[in-house]
C-alpha cells in the first residue's frame, strides 16, 4: 500500500503541469469562443466578406456557445454524474480498469505496477503458507484493479481442474512473457515465491523509470494539442483579414 501510494503521487506530480495547460488553454478557448470570435464577426459583418471554411466554422461554434451555453453545461454536469456512476458500478469498474490498461503512457505505468503487486503479493502468499486456491482469491482482491482480478479468477477456476499455474497465466493473455516464464521456472523447481520476488523488483525498477520520463514522454503530446489550436484560431481569425488587406490593395 505504501508503495502504490507512492506511486500515485508521483503520477499525480507529474500529471499536474500538463493538466494546468489543458485547464488554461480550455479557460481561454471559452473566452476566445464567448468574447473575441463575436467581436470579429460585427467587423466581418460590415465589410460583408467572403470568409474562409476556417472563419466560418469558428464563428458557427461561437454562435452555438453563446446561445446555447446553459445547455452545455447542463449535458457537461449530467455526464459527469453518469459517467461517475458507470465506474462506480460493478460492469462499469470492470470496463474502467480494463480501459486504464490501454491508456497511452498512463497504461504501461500502471500495467507494470500492477504486475509489481500481484508479483510481490502472490510471492507472500505463497511463501506464508496460504493454499494456493486461496492465496489466488486474496492476490485478485488485491491487486486494485478488478479486470486483472477477474483474469486471476479465471486462473483459479482452471487451476482447481488440475491444470498448471503458467498454463492458466499464459490462457488469461494478461501477463506478460516474463511473468509466464518466471512462474515456469519456480514450477520447475518448486520455489514459484522466490522467481516472483524477482519480477516484483524487475516491474519496481521499471515503474521507476517510467514514472520519471512521464512529463517527458506527455511533452510532445501536448505540444502538439496547443500547436493544433493555436494553428486552428490563426487560420480562422487572420485568414479574412489577411484577404481584407489584399482586396484593399
Amino acid at each position: 500500500l505504501e508503495r502504490e501510494k507512492e506511486t500515485q503521487s508521483r503520477i499525480k506530480s507529474a500529471l499536474r503541469y500538463p493538466s494546468m495547460v489543458i485547464i488554461a488553454i480550455a479557460i481561454a478557448m471559452g473566452i476566445v469562443n464567448i468574447y473575441v470570435i463575436p467581436a470579429f464577426k460585427g467587423v466581418f459583418d460590415k465589410i460583408n466578406a467572403e470568409l474562409p471554411w476556417q472563419t466560418q466554422l469558428l464563428i458557427n461554434v461561437s454562435d452555438f456557445s453563446v446561445v446555447y451555453w446553459p445547455h452545455i453545461m447542463g449535458v457537461i454536469i449530467v455526464l459527469w454524474f453518469a459517467a461517475k456512476y458507470y465506474v462506480n458500478s460493478t460492469a462499469g469498474r470492470l470496463h474502467w480498469d480494463e480501459t486504464l490498461l490501454k491508456i497511452p503512457i498512463i497504461g504501461k505505468i500502471i500495467s507494470q505496477a500492477t504486475m509489481e503487486r500481484f508479483s510481490r503479493a502472490f510471492a507472500m502468499i505463497l511463501s506464508s503458507g496460504v493454499p494456493l486456491i486461496a492465496g489466488i482469491n486474496i492476490v485478485a482482491g488485491a491487486v486494485g484493479n478488478t479486470f486483472v482480478g477477474s483474469k486471476l479468477q479465471q486462473m483459479r477456476l482452471g487451476i482447481e481442474k488440475g491444470d498448471s499455474i503458467s498454463r492458466m497465466a499464459t490462457s488469461t493473455q494478461l501477463f506478460p512473457a516474463l511473468v509466464i516464464q518466471m512462474i515456469m521456472v519456480g514450477e520447475e523447481t518448486g520455489n514459484i515465491s522466490e522467481m516472483l520476488l524477482e519480477v516484483a523488483d524487475y516491474y519496481e525498477a521499471e515503474v521507476d523509470a517510467e514514472v520519471k520520463n512521464l512529463s517527458v514522454a506527455i511533452e510532445p503530446i501536448l505540444l502538439a494539442v496547443i500547436g493544433a489550436m493555436v494553428l486552428i484560431l490563426a487560420l480562422g481569425i487572420f485568414l479574412p483579414m489577411w484577404n481584407l488587406s489584399s482586396a484593399m490593395k
